[in-house]
Order: structure tokens, then C-alpha cells, then sequence
């Protein structure tokens, strides 16, 4: 005998009033005569009007499509093009693979990581200096996504997704290379990067994904991330079989060989999401 979603019952709901949520009235109206879900009186329900997400067009309230904000045409439009072409999109892919390139490279390295830090004989002492890159690649990780959001508006969530697949082609080159350990500490920094465009990847979703396909996109994109988790260790293992060597200075070891991997793996991620 609820009334759903309110929690009232009817002699309540009947006599409750509340305060009109439009901009210029603020009457009270008792609750049965609001609209739902808006708040709003018959007056203000009228007079308003709402951009639809498609064309950007002002369009009345009531002629958008409940839940998603799109007109008459946008969402014919939507829908035919969904007939046409069922599934995910070529980018919407992009973007799912590229999260799993995006977790299996820093997964690929952070096993050997202290053992190539030892190796260069980084000052003042190996624990230190693997302290240092850590807490750098923190720091940034926990500063990238107001940037990365910021980038996103002015260029687009896709061009993020591709500049971030360079700084970690250029970050996988640095590590191939003998370098001061701030250096290093940037680089193993802009490795760590691409996880934090969790926010980016959403609303690209949001923009390119059928509300039908939102919540599979946004799965599979989750999965492929843990199994590039997963995996890069796994990479790890078989990289430090095949290149280990006696020589305590050796070039080519694990790390260097999953630096190689890594930057080939996002020069080819690069290309997918540009093209």
C-alpha cells in the first residue's frame, strides 16, 4: 500500500506538499500534482527546456527521451545506426584492448624493477632509490586525472588515450637506457600514467556506447585491464628465463627485454587508437 519510491501511504502522499524546484517559483505543490522525478509544477514542467546530448538543440522537457537526453531525431538516428551496426564500434575496441596494454606493461616490469635498480647502483642506496620511484609514480598517479580530465575537454577522450600510448612508448625507450635515477623515477612515473584515465574512459563510453551496450563496454574494458594485470607478470617470469646472465652488468636482462616488449605493445596500441 507504498506509494513506490516515496515511502509514504496514499493519505500521506496525498497531503504532502512540496517546494517547486523551477528556477523562478518556488510554490509549494502538493506532491501527487509534481512531476516525477523532476520536482517541478505543471507550469515549470512546460516552460522548460533541456539541450538535447545529440544535436546540442534546446528542446522542451517533455519531448526527450526519459533517461537519455537526447530529442525525437537524435534518438531515431541512434537507433537505426544501432540496427545498422550492432556491437561495440572499431574505437570502443580500441579502447578495451587498450586497457589491457595499459596494466600489462607496469606488470610486465615491477617484478624486476628493484633488481634493475640494484644493478645501476642507483645512490644513496637500492631501497632508497626504489622508495623514490615509487612514491613518485603515487604522487603523479593520484595528480593525472584533473589534467588528464582537462585534456579530455579540449581535445577529446580518444586523443588522450593516444597520447597516453606514446608517453608509455617514450617511457619503455628511457628504461632501455642508462639513466640518472630521477629520470628513471619520471619514466617508471609516465609507465604508471594510463591507469588513472578511468574518468577519460568513462564518458568516451558515455559518447560512443548505445545505453544498451554501456554496461558490457565498461566490463569487458574492466576484464581486459585485470587480465593485462595478470598476464604481465606471467611475461615477467618467461622474460627472466630467456635473457637472465651471469654478468651482474649485463644489458639484456628481464627488464630491458619487457621494456622492449612494452614499447612495441603501445607503439602498436598507438596505431589502433589513431587509426
Amino acid at each position: 500500500d507504498m506509494r513506490w519510491g516515496s515511502g509514504l501511504c496514499n493519505r500521506c502522499f496525498d497531503s504532502c506538499e512540496k517546494e517547486c524546484k523551477g528556477t523562478c517559483c518556488g510554490k509549494r505543490i502538493p506532491l501527487p500534482e509534481l512531476h516525477w522525478n523532476t520536482m517541478l509544477c505543471n507550469e515549470c514542467y512546460r516552460s522548460c527546456d533541456r539541450t538535447c546530448r545529440g544535436c546540442r538543440n534546446q528542446i522542451h522537457l517533455g519531448s526527450l527521451h526519459y533517461g537519455t537526453g537526447l530529442c525525437d531525431t537524435c534518438w531515431d538516428r541512434q537507433k537505426q545506426n544501432r540496427d545498422e551496426n550492432p556491437g561495440l564500434s572499431r574505437g570502443v575496441w580500441a579502447v578495451i584492448v587498450a586497457q589491457c596494454v595499459f596494466y600489462v606493461a607496469p606488470g610486465m616490469l615491477q617484478p624486476s624493477l628493484y633488481l634493475q635498480i640494484q644493478t645501476a647502483d642507483y645512490p644513496p642506496s637500492p631501497a632508497t632509490a626504489y622508495a623514490a620511484v615509487l612514491m613518485t609514480a603515487s604522487f603523479a598517479a593520484m595528480l593525472a586525472p584533473v589534467p588528464l580530465g582537462f585534456w579530455a575537454d579540449r581535445k577529446g577522450e580518444r586523443e588522450v588515450y593516444c597520447g597516453m600510448a606514446m608517453v608509455g612508448v617514450l617511457s619503455s625507450f628511457v628504461f632501455l637506457l642508462k639513466i640518472p635515477v630521477p629520470i628513471f623515477a619520471l619514466a617508471w612515473a609516465a609507465m604508471n600514467l594510463p591507469p588513472a584515465i578511468r574518468g577519460v574512459r568513462a564518458v568516451y563510453f558515455a559518447k560512443n556506447v548505445e545505453p544498451d551496450d554501456l554496461s558490457r563496454a565498461g566490463n569487458l574494458a574492466s576484464s581486459f585491464g585485470l587480465f593485462g594485470g595478470f598476464s604481465g607478470p606471467l611475461i615477467s617470469i618467461a622474460a627472466h628465463r630467456a635473457f637472465r646472465s651471469e654478468a651482474p652488468d649485463a644489458w639484456l636482462n628481464s627488464f630491458t627485454a619487457g621494456a622492449a616488449i612494452s614499447a612495441l605493445a603501445f607503439a602498436l596500441c598507438f596505431l589502433g587508437l589513431a587509426f
